[in-house]
């Protein structure tokens, strides 16, 4: 009980020091012995990005240098999706782990459920300043931080200039999504094929309401009074109903990529994951409704300490900590950037790849002139989001 006592002790001083200075803190001490160790599970659901590659040598890094020090062993387990992990979690019972990584919607929906984050006891707004205020806000229900953000994402348009010149498809007319279903409507009376989609409609409509000043409720009984649902849902589907919009299973960029489609609206982290000739693909901003305000929707990476017992919740903060300090080496080269900068002031690094370069400099562009719109916290955001953008794909299907 003493050594338990001792343990908790030690690593609640490891942490606030690590809060303090927002990351990675020099310990000149040895090696904790593997047997007294603190071991903790962390679960996650990969989506592919080179930033998973990054995250997996991070842990390896974290267990063999400052988790040894520490006295904090991370293991960690992937699962195939957000569905599937919290699905997980909700059966878990004393065996939930310790912390879970996964996108904001995902995190904020484990509120009132079978495992209660204890984030906000180690983490508040106040001491994570060095983080972008709009992130923490997002991860704020009532006040109240739900999860920590990592990383953040945003969204761009993703042209294949192969299919779509910019002669004939400028990059003006494909700043509006008036413009790009306009511009739908022409490649499909000039090829016979589909032009345009996204990978995720429920943030195109949630974003675009924005963009009016309205809001989105992923609920057609109260969205379908407002006017401008109304007219960006016609608009999008006039355009599938005459071919030129679509919904496609998989993902969007791989699409793109692939010559399938002229262009979509994806995020930075699937252009990374399935991109590769910026001499090809263009990167072009988040359109902007006409005469509305420039925003632009992030994925956001966020991890919640899911742990019940104090001693492996404190050994979770730790870790995490740690991770927020390695933000740089977490999001290289994956179309994420760290939560603890400005988008309007990223830069690629020297070791980027010319697709990472190219991604980062529209990213850079699109923030100085543009504002990140997240959806507002809410527990049930990711049922409702997930029934919409079933719905709409289906509804799309049906005009195609």
């Amino acid at each position: 009980m003493k050594k338990r006592i001792a343990v908790l002790l030690a690593l609640t001083l490891l942490l606030a020091s690590l809060c303090g200075c927002g990351g990675v803190v020099s310990v000149s001490a040895s090696a904790v012995p593997e047997a007294q160790r603190v071991k903790i599970a962390l679960w996650y659901a990969p989506n592919g990005s080179p930033l998973w590659d990054n995250f997996t040598a991070l842990l390896d890094d974290y267990n063999n240098g400052s988790g040894a020090i520490a006295g904090i062993r991370v293991s960690a387990k992937a699962f195939s999706s957000e569905s599937e992990l919290l699905t997980a979690l909700s059966e878990a019972g004393a065996a939930a782990p310790a912390a879970v990584i996964c996108g904001l919607s995902a995190a904020l929906s484990l509120s009132g459920g079978a495992v209660m984050p204890a984030t906000d006891t180690f983490f508040s707004a106040a001491g994570l300043g060095s983080i972008q205020s709009a992130y923490l806000d997002a991860c704020a229900p009532d006040g109240k931080l739900m999860c920590v953000p990592l990383a953040a994402a945003p969204y761009l348009l993703l042209v294949n200039r192969s299919l779509a010149s910019g002669a004939a498809y400028p990059d003006t007319q494909l700043a509006t999504p008036e413009g790009v279903c306009g511009a739908a409507q022409k490649y499909n009376d000039d090829t016979g094929k589909h032009f345009f989609t996204a990978d995720d409609f429920t943030a195109l409509f949630r974003v675009g309401l924005a963009q009016y000043g309205d809001q989105f409720h992923a609920s057609r009984e109260q969205d379908i009074k407002n006017k401008h649902y109304v007219t960006l849902y016609n608009l999008l589907a006039e355009a599938a109903y005459n071919g030129g919009v679509t919904a496609v299973d998989g993902d969007a960029a791989k699409a793109v990529a692939a010559g399938e489609l002229a262009c979509a609206i994806v995020s930075a982290s699937e252009i990374m994951e399935y991109a590769a000739d910026p001499d090809t693909l263009s990167v072009l901003p988040y359109p902007v409704v006409s005469g509305g305000t420039a925003l632009y929707p992030a994925s956001l990476l966020t991890a919640a300490i899911t742990a019940s017992g104090s001693e492996d919740q404190t050994a979770a903060a730790v870790f995490l900590s740690w991770l927020l300090g390695n933000g740089d080496a977490l999001t290289a080269n994956s179309g994420y950037y760290p939560s603890t900068q400005a988008l309007s002031s990223v830069s690629a690094g020297s070791g980027a790849s010319p697709m990472a370069a190219a991604v980062t400099a529209a990213v850079k562009a699109m923030a100085a002139n543009s504002t990140v719109s997240l959806p507002a916290p809410s527990a049930a955001g990711y049922a409702a989001d997930a029934a919409f953008e079933a719905s709409f794909r289906e509804t799309l299907a049906g005009l195609n």
